[in-house]
């Protein structure tokens, strides 16, 4: 009977911790409640290729977002739900994380700031999307870094589309 129990606890447990990865949940469940609030956002796409035998990275970035922009890139990032990533089970954060297999040469980096006390610029989140294998969050009110994994392989696509149309190539 005590084995039984053990068996059925070990089974839920592994269904507990399965259901915590895979659920999906809307990128604004880890972004701060006063997302509103914020007082600047700036966001960066960098697009790493070979062309002809020679490297390149163009740059196109938008230091000036304001809040109609800000979020239209929320909105794009709510395009896709996205999943934990395993090494988020840690209780002290990642201090470095690196691009996996579909990385394609594209990151986009959003930084968004809040205001504390008199400082303007005084807290921040970042937002990193690289490539199609995911996005890495830290910042306000986040632990160390977060790995999430989007479900919607397109989003990145439609971000770098829209901070190159609104981006000034560096």
């Amino acid at each position: 009977m005590r084995a039984r129990i053990i068996k059925i606890a070990v089974v839920v447990a592994i269904a507990l911790i399965l259901l915590w990865r895979f659920w999906p949940h809307p990128i604004f469940k880890w972004l701060p409640d006063d997302i509103d609030s914020a007082s600047k956002a700036v966001a960066n796409v960098s697009i790493s290729d070979i062309k002809n035998g020679k490297s390149r990275i163009d740059t196109y970035t938008m230091n000036e977002v304001n809040q109609d922009q800000l979020k239209e890139i929320l909105g794009i990032l709510d395009t896709s739900k996205y999943r934990r990533d395993w090494r988020n089970l840690v209780p002290w954060g990642l201090s470095s994380v690196h691009s996996g297999k579909k990385y394609d040469g594209r990151s986009v980096q959003i930084y968004i700031f809040f205001p504390v006390g008199d400082a303007e610029y005084g807290e921040y989140v970042a937002i990193t999307y690289k490539g199609k294998d995911g996005i890495i969050l830290y910042g306000k009110g986040i632990a160390g870094m977060r790995v999430y994994h989007p479900t919607n392989p397109e989003t990145i696509d439609y971000l770098v589309g829209y901070l190159q149309a609104n981006g000034v190539l560096q």
